[in-house]
C-alpha cells in the first residue's frame, strides 16, 4: 500500500505555509464533506493527482492570491534534519499529531506517480484538517 512508509507521529512543528496548487484548490472547492466516499469526486481527484507532475507537487512557487493569510499548519511541510531533531528530541511536546511519510521527489518511471500522488492527498488533508493534524514529508532520495 501507498501508506506503508507511512509513520503517524504526535509532535508539533512550525514551518511556512505556501499557496495551494491551483488543481488541488479546484478538487477541495468541489469536494462535499456529507458526502465523503463520493465515487465520482474520488475518481476525479486520483486522475488529476496522478499527473501532477514531480516539479509541481514540490514546488513551493504558487500564485498565493486568496492564501496570503495560510497558516503553515493548513500545509504539507518538508521535513529537513534539524526539524527533526526539533520534533523528536526538543524541550517542548507536540499539541497536534504529525502523519510523516517519505518520498522520492522525482519518478524513475512515469507510471511510479505514488509519492506525488500521497504528498497531494495530505495537501487536501492538511487545508481540511486545518492543524488538527500536520503533515510532513521526508525526502529520501535527492
Amino acid at each position: 500500500m501507498v501508506f506503508s512508509k507511512a509513520i503517524c507521529l504526535l509532535f508539533a512543528f512550525t514551518n511556512s505555509a505556501i499557496a495551494l496548487n491551483p488543481l488541488l484548490k479546484e478538487i477541495r472547492a468541489s469536494f462535499d464533506p456529507n458526502d465523503r466516499f463520493n465515487d465520482a469526486w474520488l475518481n476525479r481527484m486520483h486522475s488529476v493527482l496522478e499527473k501532477i507532475p514531480d516539479s509541481d507537487t514540490f514546488s513551493e512557487e504558487w500564485d498565493t492570491e486568496g492564501d496570503e493569510g495560510r497558516l503553515p499548519e493548513h500545509d504539507v511541510v518538508s521535513m529537513t534534519e534539524d526539524m527533526y531533531r526539533d520534533l523528536f528530541f526538543g524541550t517542548e511536546p507536540a499539541k497536534e499529531p504529525w502523519f510523516i511519510v517519505m518520498v522520492k521527489p522525482r519518478r524513475s518511471q512515469e507510471h511510479l506517480w505514488m509519492c506525488q500522488y500521497v504528498v497531494n492527498v495530505m495537501r487536501i488533508l492538511a487545508d481540511e484538517l486545518q492543524g488538527k493534524v500536520r503533515f510532513a514529508y521526508i525526502v529520501t532520495h535527492k
